[in-house]
């Protein structure tokens, strides 16, 4: 069936809501290149869903039962308004970019449940490949009991090439990760560069946003709350540059920031229930940072950690015993400026 708009609807398609595999039939639906519309049904995918380019899915609050991924697959894709849920026989993630090019992929209000699989989000994986991944914009959807992760992005390739590019992820809410696993809101683990995770809420994980990598990001006006054991937290041995950390609130977190390979951050107006501990991060500004803690010290400076600038900042510990505003360790710290 047809709509005025140019639509239409899955059934007009065959896509079937009584519990038989939808994929066929979905495929068939997204090859058209029309907007194509889910009712307020449900619809099982039994099988791995490979939607192509220029597919536009729009749900109508459409229940999505996942027995295997939705895996875009080219240009110009669109995924809008579905409730997604993993039988506890999922093998692998919800929305899956596996090892494909895809440029232009728009993920937006959606719901996704994952308490039975250790299955992630969405997940984009472009490890040791010639593929390009850019311009994907992750917005105003809601990660809620997810086995693993809300939203992985992937490259452990042993190379310096960018392959992920032009990342959005704003306005989302996390809340209750890792279920199975590793319980991060957002991983952005590789070579990445200029990207957003801004006006996102964190709840009960064990990272609100790991970054191994990723340059030229911007993390800003993000919401941690209860449950949060550290906000954000930088590791590993990849350079990272140029990224900014910015007016984020955290009001819970139980471990320390780690800032880790950073060169040129900007980490402004942040206010933070835990230290920040900065190991191997240089040329860097802290600017109008509040840390209130109990941690053994609210600023701690290790590894080598040079021509860094703390300007303006609130630095409060009110642990008892064995505790210092500032703490230095390292050879390799000179140069530090408050």
């Amino acid at each position: 069936i047809q709509d005025s708009d140019g639509s239409f609807t899955a059934e007009s398609f065959g896509v079937p809501s009584d519990g038989s595999d939808a994929t066929p039939a979905s495929l068939a639906a997204a090859n058209t290149r029309k907007l194509i519309i889910f009712a307020n049904k449900s619809y099982k995918f039994l099988t791995a869903f490979v939607i192509p380019t220029q597919a536009k899915l729009l749900g109508q609050q459409a229940d999505i039962e996942l027995d295997a991924s939705w895996k875009p697959n080219g240009n110009d894709i669109s995924i809008e308004g579905f409730s997604f849920r993993t039988t506890a026989t999922m093998p692998t993630d919800i929305i899956y970019v596996d090892k494909a090019n895809c440029a232009r992929l728009s993920i937006v209000r959606n719901k996704f449940q994952s308490p039975l699989s250790n299955s992630n989000g969405v997940k984009v994986v472009v490890d040791s490949t010639a593929v390009q991944v850019s311009e994907v914009l992750i917005k105003e959807n809601d990660f809620t009991n997810i086995g693993r992760m809300g939203v992985e992005f992937q490259d452990h390739s042993a190379d310096t090439t960018i392959r992920i590019s032009g990342y959005k992820i704003e306005d989302n809410t996390f809340d209750t990760l890792g279920v199975s696993s590793f319980g991060f809101g957002i991983s952005l683990s590789g070579y990445m560069t200029s990207g957003s995770v801004v006006r996102n809420e964190f709840k009960n994980c064990e990272i609100g946003v790991e970054m191994i990598g990723c340059s030229e990001t911007d993390v800003s006006y993000n919401k941690f709350r209860g449950g949060c054991t550290k906000a954000i937290s930088g590791t590993g041995s990849r350079v990272m540059t140029n990224n900014k950390i910015t007016y984020n609130t955290d009001t819970t977190s139980t471990e320390s920031q780690y800032f880790w390979m950073q060169d040129g951050l900007l980490s402004q107006g942040n206010s933070w229930n835990t230290q920040i501990w900065m190991r191997d991060t240089i040329n860097s500004k802290f600017i109008g940072e509040k840390v209130h803690t109990t941690q053994s010290s609210a600023l701690f400076i290790e590894g080598d950690s040079s021509n860094n600038e703390f300007i303006d900042c609130l630095l409060s510990n009110i642990n008892a015993s064995n505790s210092s505003t500032l703490r230095t360790n390292g050879a390799g710290c000179f140069d530090n400026h408050l």
